[in-house]
């Protein structure tokens, strides 16, 4: 029989929650330590023209080393805008990817157009996305590179890469 005042029910009730809080901290601890994403970000806001039309340089300033482990995932993201003046009836400026050295041709963006000339020049938002799922364990390096066949030149460059 209870002592007189106690409440057994209570104090059942009150362990299992403190067991289930204790549990759910854990939980979340250890999701936050497994499931954790590395960024690392990269900017180059000055106007850069490359050197030579018709050959891919590096963006100045927009590289960036980082690690992966075994099994982990790298999502790339590059945006800038480029601006183009035509020359000639093909006015296109490319993006691409070198990753350790190599080239990536599946990540290529190309801008612009071909055909009839604008009066004047065109603005163009550039976005490159790229998803790496099969590199091995340890430090990369990336950097992104473009291509011009026409007067022009891009500005606010962003590089992020995330390693999840």
């Amino acid at each position: 029989m209870p002592k007189k005042g106690s409440n057994p029910t209570g104090i059942i009730i009150l362990s299992v929650l403190l067991i289930l809080t204790i549990g759910g901290f854990g939980y979340w601890n250890y999701t936050l330590q497994v499931n954790q994403v590395k960024s690392y970000y990269v900017e180059h806001t000055a106007a850069f023209t490359s050197s030579t039309e018709d050959t891919f340089h590096d963006i100045p300033d927009l590289s960036l080393t980082f690690n992966v482990g075994k099994g982990e995932i790298v999502y790339v993201s590059f945006t800038c805008t480029a601006t183009l003046t035509a020359v000639s009836g093909v006015t296109l400026m490319h993006f691409i990817i070198k990753l350790d050295s190599v080239q990536i041709t599946a990540s290529e963006v190309v801008v612009g157009y071909s055909g009839t000339l604008p009066l004047t020049y065109a603005v163009y938002s550039v976005a490159l996305q790229y998803e790496a799922t099969s590199l091995v364990a340890g430090s990369h390096t990336i950097v992104i590179m473009t291509m011009r066949e026409c007067n022009g030149n891009i500005i606010n460059s962003n590089l992020l890469v995330q390693v999840n």
